[in-house]
């Protein structure tokens, strides 16, 4: 009976032994998964946060990016509009000038017209005052 009693004792502790290093097993995996996973989670986060501060780095350069495009734009605009604004400037000066220049060079041709005829005609009434007074000198011998 002792024997029988030791033996069910010995029993009873295996299964009492093999009961805790099962509930201890499952412990130390419930501990490592929980540790896994906050890893997993921490990593993730990690990732995610280096993620978004490429993505905000690279809108943050795409848009100075578009800035100096639009300020090379506007000066490259302002440039070609001073150019227009210059070459019109220009063409309507040259124009004036050559309004001008066509007037004066009417009003010069007018001036000569009326002094040729001024001459002619004093150069015609010298001719006949000399012709009517040679044929008064003839009429008086």
């Amino acid at each position: 009976a002792e024997a029988k009693k030791a033996e069910e004792e010995k029993k009873s502790a295996e299964a009492k032994k093999a009961e805790e290093e099962k509930d201890a097993a499952e412990l130390k995996k419930a501990e490592e998964d929980k540790k896994a996973s906050e890893l997993k989670k921490a990593e993730d986060a990690k990732k995610a946060a280096e993620q978004k501060k490429a993505d905000d780095e690279k809108k943050a350069a795409e848009a100075t990016k578009a800035q100096e495009e639009k300020k090379a734009a506007d000066v490259k605009k302002a440039e070609e509009d001073k150019k227009a604004a210059e070459a019109k400037k220009a063409e309507e000066e040259k124009k004036a000038a050559d309004v001008k220049k066509a007037e004066e060079d009417k009003n010069a041709a007018e001036a000569k017209k009326a002094e040729e005829e001024k001459n002619a005609a004093e150069l015609k009434k010298a001719e006949e005052d000399k012709k009517a007074a040679e044929q008064k000198k003839a009429d008086d011998e």
